[in-house]
């Protein structure tokens, strides 16, 4: 798995995106994001409206899965979907 941004928590956003290697269905975002909608986890998949971004520089013409995490979610929360994204790893989607 892949996480983009930053790493720094100082000024980041609540939300990431991320990728599966290509050992995963060639990396296909709306595989990982069905899965985790499946699961009660309500993400999407695709470039989020930064196709210079995802497209082309980062070539993912597949787009990511997008996860947000805002103020309404706990730690155990978090947790929990961390958990299900290593499950559906481990099952190789």
């Amino acid at each position: 798995m892949r996480l983009y941004g930053s790493r720094n928590e100082t000024g980041r956003t609540p939300t990431f995106a991320l990728s599966l290697g290509s050992r995963y269905h060639g990396s296909d975002p709306g595989l990982l994001t069905a899965e985790l909608n499946k699961r009660g986890v309500n993400c999407s998949h695709g470039n989020h409206y930064a196709v210079e971004l995802v497209d082309k520089r980062l070539e993912l013409d597949t787009g990511v899965t997008r996860l947000s995490f805002l103020h309404y979610n706990n730690m155990q929360e978090v947790d929990t979907v961390l958990e299900m994204i290593e499950n559906i790893c481990k099952q190789n989607i």
